[in-house]
């Protein structure tokens, strides 16, 4: 109901017998019939009608209760009222009762509204006349007007089923949508034009009709409806006779009887949003529910069909228990028998309930997810040849011969914790114990990751039984029981003899064979152990190029075998096999005697950090910020010296460790140590890189910094008291770089290290220190912000023996720099702070020429404040001094009608000068155009989040969507909030109750908000950016062949051989700051809480520069692995999953045969070779060690004119490749390249070498 004026009240009649002069109790919504205050002959004599002809057409595409009320037009409390059962509905508002049973449901609404005409009654004569004896509290009001018509709603279903395309889908419910906006549009014949498919696709859809008319049927095809809705005007009849009353204006009974108690107490908008949220939270998860309870995992399972069962009837039950509670409520509450209070006490039980809506949606998540987990797994038993069955013990009484083997589902019937609260919850006798827990629980589902990984290697398991099984009479079947000490599924066995039902246990996958020794052409072997579910054990190897493998069988405790019937001089690949009941095999990795692992490469590596670092010092020595101040270059001479130090320490060592170690005087695991131990000192590689890094980066801020002080003026300076010593007279003014000298963590490890009675303490932790350098993001806005005030205090100097210097001084309560000032005749160094920017000065009253200011405090370091005001087309200012606690100042000199600039001043050390912005004193406030912003503010973000929603990265991704969907109905909500206070003010200001400082106030509120302006621009501003950046991104993706996936534990449930290559957005569902706000600020236990600090808060992006680029960085990466894929099996997809570990995105891989999802990693780009020798025709080339991340690494050449390269393969040790098949005295380009997992790869630059004769 929406308040009309002061006193009126206007709402939907809903299909009610609404009548002039009939009394309404708007505490319960409803007529009172029988009592009339007026006699019919005076009703009539004061009753106006005039036509008020209007038709609207709409279609909604959504089922949600927010826009079927929206559409009848019906708001605040009314809603509750028919949330709380209190009105009974008719007519065109029975639609608001037809909700989708299913989510598998496409629906269209058309709806039809038109207005015909407005009576009213003059109700100021009436009451001047004479007046019925009413002395009766069972009314609050009599209708005073109504708007007659009549609604008509088409209701357009097309059921969808499960394994439907979802492209048809759309492409039906697309014709539907267009068909219809034809129809509302006067286009009726187009219907006509539709080709045969299109035809067909409307023929799917069912239309269910609810409308203010008498029809003789009612229409059930969009075929028939088109009719209806054409006839419709036609059935108002000839005169508009058949009109119902659609919006009724009632007036309160307290403007005419003193003695009726005062309508109404008002339930604040967010109260009622709150509830209505309840109340569809409950909806949608019963209708869920039905959806589950038609999946095959449902229909096949009892165990899970009974738990869906429940939590639909638990929240049809508890829906039905809140809605008289409300029903009951609200009249006590608009009565003010009671507060409300209680409102907000039913809301908050049940938020402590478990039937919250955060608890029902993870259940859902987590039920949807076993659901579609089952179902996969259901669809490939089937596929294999396994039926479900129900009871286990009839088919072992029906079982003649043969064994009996089942895929088990182990968990579907575990508690549940949440049903079991709810069941707890709704008994009275224990709801008060458990209210005060429910809320925190959490439900956990039975389907961990873990799980999810036995059961799909259960599957693979039991495929593979069912693949290996060579007798006709084992029966393969599926059911469930549950096995707590089985998880998720096991395989169950009973075999041919036996009544005992056994859990099947695969042999485990043997250890890789172990070369002890190679005599001539025999391999001696170490085996390892058998594990207790291996029934047999063997050998099997094979020539390399050959297909078929041998077998020799190893005998339950032989650690060794001898393979004697090989050939001399030939590679073999060998490997271990498991054989377990039903002739279940696994085997190991292939051994081939041709490989072995290189200590050389990681020890050059070594090396080559400890070089790189001492180069790179070398480099940062002769820049200008180690030339200028001794305490960086101090930091840089000590890593060099540090590195330099280590290094030949290191190599000492290895010129011990060699001879021995190649005189096989020990084993080189002395290396391995040696590695090891370096791996966790303070001069790893990863440590040193880290460092540099992040002195590079203090080298070029210092830099830029020095290079735009001695811009300025200013020179640097090492010695201050030499400074202070020599100046004469004048001030003196430094920037000064505060912590280039400050402690190094890392510095101080290594000379800890370094020290022999202290290594053996510091071994243990270095590797894990982490170096933090002290120029963080703050500190570096800090050093910006006191580079602009000194070059300000520069220009602003007008004495020349002011003396502007820069140096280095640690100080630490200073992070970064500061400004240190020595004022003419003082000794005192002090660090210098500008005044704040002062308030705009506001005005209090204008008296003719005369303006009265009102002033801001000054900050402590204000030396002198003043006001500056001129004409408005003048340049010069006039100042005027405002003492110290001066609060209001006028200004007298002004001229009359004339239009001023004026503006605040804060003057402090060396005239440094800060001003406010300027105020004119022609310009008061205007609070209707700043609400009018403050609307238009929340309109447009309504409208913003609207054309969001409708952009793929919304469509695609739900944590994207709930953001955008989240924001979009808190300024919903918060703008009618906003406007019915509004509705409340404007009257009593209009009327001189009240001054405008509540509008003010109300503007100031507000601005503390988290809905003010900048938060909201700077909010759609990001999630633009992020839509845009992520449209680009799949525009790519799927350019590329690869589709968006939701759930990405189907696929790789669902995925039998190959790899999954997924491109991951990894950022989408971080937690939102500003909307965390919204939600606190709109509950009014915790607003006035939240208010005061809202205004400071500032909401991070996660979309920044930096993770752009690793997002186009993957993208090119992903790109590139599907065009050097050569696998068919390879399935690339895009999904959204947070991990805050790699911000933005990465690339998700599952290698075939493996259940891990691990973060792919490309190998670096290789050193381009370097020719170290060229004879003759031959080429000697050294390459660079390969990265952890390179599966292969080959050299690719060519003859400079030809375009085909040719490759030739490097071994992973090798530092040194010959080309021997080049000609003679011919060009030729080389190149390293790189193979990753997947063959990806990456090439090196080409070196041009010419051959010799």
């Amino acid at each position: 109901m929406d308040p009309v004026g002061v006193n009126a009240i206007e709402t939907a009649a809903l299909g009610r017998p609404f009548q002039l002069g009939m009394l309404y109790d708007c505490r319960k919504d409803a007529l009172v019939p029988g009592l009339r205050l007026w006699t019919k002959e005076q009703l009539e004599q004061n009753i106006c009608a005039n036509p008020q002809i209007y038709t609207d057409f709409q279609i909604i595409t959504s089922d949600s209760l927010e826009e079927k009320l929206k559409i009848l037009k019906i708001d605040g409390s009314l809603k509750l009222s028919l949330l709380g059962g209190l009105v009974s509905l008719s007519g065109a508002a029975n639609y608001l009762n037809d909700t989708k049973k299913s989510f598998n449901q496409q629906r269209l609404t058309l709806h039809y509204h038109c207005t015909t005409q407005f009576k009213e009654m003059t109700i100021n004569q009436l009451t001047s006349g004479d007046v019925l004896h009413y002395d009766d509290d069972g009314a609050t009001h009599v209708v005073t007007a109504v708007v007659y018509g009549a609604d008509a709603c088409f209701v357009f279903d097309r059921e969808v089923s499960s394994d439907e395309d979802k492209t048809t889908v759309e492409t039906d419910v697309q014709v539907a949508l267009k068909e219809l906006k034809c129809i509302a549009s006067g286009k009726t014949g187009a219907k006509f034009d539709l080709n045969a498919n299109q035809k067909t696709a409307l023929q799917k859809f069912s239309c269910t009709f609810y409308g203010d008319f008498q029809l003789s049927s009612n229409p059930t095809t969009f075929e028939e409806a088109v009719k209806v809705f054409e006839s419709l005007p036609n059935l108002l009849g000839e005169n508009n006779e058949r009109v119902v009353p659609l919006r009724v204006w009632l007036y309160p009974l307290d403007k005419l009887f003193s003695r009726v108690v005062k309508f109404q107490h008002d339930i604040s908008i967010s109260l009622i949003t709150d509830i209505e949220s309840m109340i569809e939270s409950l909806n949608t998860t019963e209708m869920k529910c039905s959806d589950l309870l038609t999946d095959k995992p449902a229909l096949e399972f009892k165990a899970f069909q009974d738990k869906i069962q429940q939590m639909k009837q638990n929240c049809h039950i508890y829906k039905l228990s809140l809605m008289k509670e409300l029903g009951l409520l609200l009249p006590k509450i608009r009565g003010k028998f009671i507060k409300d209070t209680e409102l907000i006490d039913l809301l908050r039980e049940h938020e402590e309930s478990p039937f919250h809506r955060s608890a029902l949606e993870q259940w859902l998540t987590e039920k949807e997810e076993e659901s579609d987990v089952i179902k996969i797994l259901l669809s490939k038993l089937n596929d294999s040849g396994a039926t479900v069955e129900v009871k286990l013990n009839n088919i072992m009484m029906d079982l003649e011969a043969g064994s009996l083997v089942s895929y088990t589902f182990t968990s579907l019937g575990w508690s549940d914790e949440l049903l079991s609260e709810q069941k707890a919850y709704r008994r009275p006798e224990t709801k008060g114990k458990n209210d005060v827990n429910t809320a925190d629980s959490k439900n956990n589902s039975w389907l961990t990751q873990d799980i999810q990984k036995i059961m799909k290697n259960n599957l693979k398991i039991f495929k593979d039984l069912i693949d290996s099984n060579d007798c006709k009479s084992t029966k393969f079947i599926v059911l469930s029981k549950e096995m707590e000490e089985h998880p998720g599924s096991c395989i169950l066995l009973i075999e041919d003899g036996s009544d005992d039902v056994v859990c099947f246990s695969p042999p485990s996958k043997p250890d890789c064979p172990i070369i002890e020794e190679i005599r001539g052409p025999q391999v001696v072997l170490r085996v390892s152990l058998s594990c207790p579910a291996t029934v047999e054990k063997k050998l099997l190897y094979k020539m390399k190029k050959e297909k078929d493998w041998t077998s020799q069988h190893v005998l339950k405790n032989q650690r060794t075998v001898t393979l004697t019937d090989l050939r001399s001089d030939t590679e073999y690949d060998i490997k271990c096999a498991a054989v377990g009941n039903l002739n279940y095999t696994i085997e190991s990795d292939v051994v081939r005697h041709d490989i072995s692992i290189s200590l050389i490469t990681d020890i050059e590596s070594m090396i080559e950090s400890l070089n790189t670092t001492e180069m790179k010092c070398s480099d940062l020595l002769t820049d200008k910020p180690a030339l200028e101040f001794k305490a960086f270059q101090d930091k840089i001479q000590r890593m060099k010296q540090n590195c330099h130090i280590y290094k030949l320490s290191l190599m000492k060592e290895l010129g011990l460790l060699l001879p021995k170690i190649r005189g096989k005087f020990i084993k080189d695991t002395e290396l391995i140590d040696l590695l090891r131990e370096h791996e966790e000192s303070p001069f790893h590689r990863s440590a040193l890189e880290q460092w540099l890094t992040e002195k590079e980066e203090e080298s070029d801020v210092i830099k830029i910094l020095l290079s735009k002080l001695n811009d300025s003026g200013a020179t640097v300076e090492v010695k201050l008291n030499n400074i202070m010593m020599d100046l004469e007279a004048g001030s003196l003014v430094s920037y000064t770089f505060t912590s280039l000298g400050w402690s190094d963590e890392l510095l101080s490890e290594q000379k800890a290290y370094r020290r022999p009675e202290t290594k053996g303490k510091n071994d243990v932790n270095t590797a894990d220190s982490k170096n933090n350098s002290w120029l963080t993001q703050d500190i570096q806005k800090i050093m910006k912000n006191n580079l602009k005030i000194f070059k300000d205090l520069i220009d602003s100097n007008d004495c020349k023996s002011t003396k502007f210097i820069v140096l280095s001084k640690e100080m630490e309560e200073h992070p970064g720099s500061c400004i240190l000032l020595s004022e003419d005749g003082s000794d005192d160094v002090v660090c210098f702070s500008p005044p704040s920017k002062p308030d705009c000065p506001i005005i209090e009253e204008i008296r003719g020429p005369q303006v009265v200011l009102r002033v801001s405090p000054s900050c402590p370091a204000t030396v002198e404040k003043k006001l500056l005001y001129k004409m408005k087309r003048e340049k010069d200012w006039t100042s005027q001094h405002v003492l110290k606690n001066q609060r209001t100042v006028t200004l007298t000199d002004l001229r009359s009608d004339t239009e001023y600039d004026i503006k605040c001043a804060a003057v402090g050390n060396l005239n440094y000068t800060i001003e406010s912005d300027v105020v004119r004193h022609d310009i008061s406030i205007s609070l209707i155009t700043d609400i009018e912003s403050m609307i238009e503010s929340l309109n447009t973000t309504d409208m913003k989040c609207s054309d969001l929603l409708t952009d793929k990265p919304a469509l695609e991704f739900k944590a994207f969507q709930d953001k955008i969907q989240r924001m979009k109905q808190n300024c919903h909500n918060h703008k009618l909030s906003l406007m019915k206070e509004l509705g409340l003010l404007l009257p009593k200001i209009r009327g001189k109750f009240i001054k405008d400082t509540e509008l003010i106030d109300l503007l100031r509120e507000h601005e503390e908000s988290p809905f003010h302006r900048s938060a909201l621009e700077q909010w759609l501003k990001e999630k633009e950016e992020e839509s845009d950046v992520i449209k680009i991104l799949l525009s790519k993706l799927n350019d590329s062949g690869a589709t968006v996936e939701v759930k990405p534990n189907n696929i790789m449930m669902d995925l039998e051989a190959g790899h999954l290559v997924s491109y991951t957005f990894t950022s989408l569902g971080w937690s939102d700051e500003l909307l965390s706000e919204q939600k606190a600020y709109r509950r009014p236990e915790t607003k006035k809480k939240n208010d005061e600090n809202v205004t400071d808060t500032t909401n991070k992006p996660w979309l920044t520069q930096d993770i752009q680029k690793i997002m186009k960085n993957n993208l090119m990466i992903f790109k590139d692995l599907i065009d050097s894929n050569d696998c068919k099996s390879t399935k690339f997809i895009v999904m959204s999953k947070e991990m805050e570990e790699h911000p933005g995105s990465c690339i998700l891989l599952i290698e075939d045969g493996c259940d891990d999802a691990v973060c792919f990693s490309p190998p670096s780009k290789p050193d381009c070779p370097i020719v170290e020798e060229i004879i003759g025709p031959q080429v000697v080339l050294r390459v660079s060690p390969s990265c952890p991340a390179t599966v292969e690494k080959k050299l690719l050449y060519k003859m400079k004119k030809e375009k085909a390269w040719t490759s030739q393969p490097v071994l992973k040790n090798q530092r040194t490749a010959t080309l021997t098949d080049l000609n003679s005295d011919t060009e030729y380009d080389i190149k390293c390249a790189a193979v990753g997992n997947l063959n990806y790869t990456i090439e090196s630059d080409v070196v041009r070498v010419t051959t010799k004769v």
